[in-house]
Order: C-alpha cells, then structure tokens, then sequence
C-alpha cells in the first residue's frame, strides 16, 4: 500500500523529525511517499496560475516514487526525484521558510543603505555643517535613498556583464558559473523591485520637499493689465489698473519627524490701481 504524505509543520524547528518519516514509522507496513505539499490548493486547480508547478518527491521506495511521479504528470505537474525518505525534511523546510530568495538582496540593501548614510553624515554634519540635525530624518536621509537606489540599480545589471565576460573568456556558453555568481544572478529580479522602490520613495519625499528656493520659476507673480472706465465722457483715454497677480509660494519643503507639513507662504503683494 502507497500512502501520499501531503502534510506540513504548524511551526519552524531547527531539530525536528519529518511528518513523512513519522508516518512511516506508525504505519509501517504500508509505503510512505512525501509529494504534493509544495503545491497550494490553487495550483492544483487553475490550470497555470504562474507559479512553480514542480513537485518534489521523496520515498524510500522506488516504485513507489516512479509511480507518484506518474500521477504528478498526468496531473499537469513536473515531479522531482528528491530521493529517500529522509529529504522529507528539507521539503518541509522549504515550505516553512518566508521568501528564501530575499534575504540576501534586502541585506545587501540595509548594508549598502547604512554605508551611504554614513557618508552624508559625515560630509553634511562632520567635515562641513551643512544642514542641522533636526533634518536628518527626511531631507538628509532621501539622499542616501536615492544613492542605494542607484548602487542597486548597477548590481542589478552587473552580473549580467561578468556572467558574459566569463563565457568570452571560457568560450562556451555551457559551462557552470560560480557559486557566487549564479546566486547574484538569480537575486537580480529581487534587486531590481527594492530599487524600484527606492527610486519611488525618493521621488515622492523630493516632491514633498520641493521650495520655491530652487524652483522659483514655478511660484512667479505674473502682471495683468486690465481696462477700466473713461474718467471723463469726451476724454479718449482710457484707465488702465494693473493687477499683480502673485501665486502664493506653497514650500512643502520642511518634513519633520512628527509628519507636520508647513506651508510658507510668500511675497503676495497688494492690488496697486495705475491711472494712466
């Protein structure tokens, strides 16, 4: 008898025995095959959701592998041979871990973020006060914002180019690359989104600080002459006023820990009337 163990952990243990291996142990007169548990219910029954249809498979019987792996095909699945029973274990590891493939790209953007912030520290409040300090939560931080985006921007793009410099130099496009290479290579999508993100969140902080100081062509007063009435019925000249119309110089500029917006408004000059 072949029993399907489709079962997983409640809960992350670094020293545990497998439920596949325990099953096997209360039944075991029957053949217990690991297979199944990586699938969600909604791959087994859309037709292509885009996620990852292959099974692992583990049992310690080959038969009862092959055949297993039988079913996974028919079912529209592409079966794995993981092997004996014992890599249950490391199958039911894999479902427990939360996303594997971004721990290494969201810790070489906290390392490559805490460097550059680091550096604006030094040259802004160190080597040459540029700004206070009761800046550094917004203004002085997109900076750094902006730099790691940018530093992920070029890791993102960079393995590519090594990966083909090494093909050019082993002339074969069929040889494996190294360790470290292969996994940067498989973090590049990972990369790419965090800069995506980075680059969205320096954009909306750089709106939020825009000021009239440096984009003072966007907040000009314009002049408007209008006509007004005769001062006289027999005098052909006609009253001018000139309206100085000012936009108000809206700086969103300074953002301060507590989230408080201040609004600088400028130069709004009076209507002046002109008689001419």
């Amino acid at each position: 008898k072949i029993v399907i163990d489709v079962s997983n952990r409640d809960r992350h243990t670094r020293v545990f025995t497998s439920n596949g291996e325990v099953l096997q142990s209360l039944i075991p007169e029957a053949t217990v095959v690991k297979a199944f548990n990586v699938i969600s219910a909604y791959a087994m029954d859309a037709d292509f959701d885009g996620s990852s249809r292959v099974i692992p498979i583990a049992s310690d019987s080959c038969r009862a592998r092959a055949m297993v792996k039988d079913i996974a095909r028919d079912m529209g699945f592409q079966p794995y041979d993981a092997g004996t029973l014992a890599a249950a274990k490391n199958i039911e590891l894999h479902v427990m871990q939360l996303c594997p493939k971004w721990h290494v790209p969201i810790a070489i953007t906290v390392g490559v973020f805490i460097l550059w912030w680091l550096f604006v520290i030094y040259i802004y409040f160190i080597d040459d006060v540029f700004y206070s300090w009761e800046q550094i939560f917004v203004k002085v931080s997109n900076k750094p914002i902006c730099m790691t985006a940018i530093t992920l921007l070029g890791l993102t793009y960079l393995p590519g180019c090594l990966a083909a410099i090494l093909q050019l130099i082993s002339d074969t496009k069929h040889k494996r690359f190294p360790n470290w290479l292969d996994a940067w290579l498989k973090s590049r999508k990972q990369l790419g989104l965090i800069c995506f993100l980075l680059a969205s969140l320096h954009a909306c902080i750089s709106a939020l600080l825009l000021s009239p100081t440096y984009y003072h062509s966007w907040f000009h007063g314009t002049d408007t002459i209008t006509h007004g009435p005769k001062k006289h019925h027999d005098d052909a000249t006609d009253s001018h006023m000139r309206v100085t119309d000012t936009t108000p110089k809206l700086s969103y500029g300074d953002l301060w820990m507590n989230w408080k917006v201040t609004v600088d408004v400028k130069d709004i000059k009076s209507i002046s009337r002109n008689v001419c």
